[in-house]
């Protein structure tokens, strides 16, 4: 059960949400996630099929409409959602979308830059118990160092390495 929706109902949506995304994909529609708006109060289950669908739409095929997404504005929500909610399965759709913008073109990374998603990506790097938020959150600062140098010193100017290294030295003391 995710959201108190069982969980065959939940995969159904999620496919259904997923196929829309890949065929169906218009600017009225982004534009009708960025209207409904990124309220953490929203519906849950609408709330995570949006990011779900953002997710599925910077993620797929050959040319996947990041511009797009970054002019309807989806950084910022994506952003506050990864520094406020505490919903694990929500995180890891917001921080898989935001890292995949992030490994865009170069100012698709810089716009992640500006709105301060360095930040939110260290502090879920610094906090979340979830494995696979914890490597989204890896991948989106990789995908900033990696685009050049001004990104890659932004990265380390925030502590992620000290961040990192603290997490590894914890988790490999529970394993011994």
């Amino acid at each position: 059960v995710a959201f108190g929706v069982p969980r065959a109902e939940w995969a159904q949506l999620g496919n259904e949400w997923s196929q829309k995304a890949a065929d169906e994909f218009t600017t009225e529609h982004l534009n009708e996630v960025k209207e409904r708006g990124w309220a953490l109060d929203l519906d849950p289950t609408l709330l995570l099929l949006d990011a779900l669908y953002i997710r599925k739409l910077v993620t797929g095929g050959d040319n996947p409409p990041i511009r797009q997404v970054a002019q309807a504005g989806c950084i910022t929500p994506l952003i506050n959602i990864m520094e406020n909610s505490n919903v694990d399965v929500l995180l890891f759709e917001t921080t898989w979308a935001l890292s995949s913008i992030a490994g865009g073109a170069a100012h698709h990374t810089q716009a992640v830059i500006d709105e301060h998603g360095v930040e939110a990506f260290a502090h879920l790097l610094e906090t979340t118990a979830n494995a696979h938020v914890f490597e989204e959150a890896a991948c989106g600062l990789a995908n900033i160092a990696g685009g050049g140098a001004q990104g890659r010193d932004i990265v380390l100017n925030a502590g992620v390495a000290k961040i990192a290294e603290a997490r590894i030295h914890f988790a490999m003391s529970l394993k011994t």
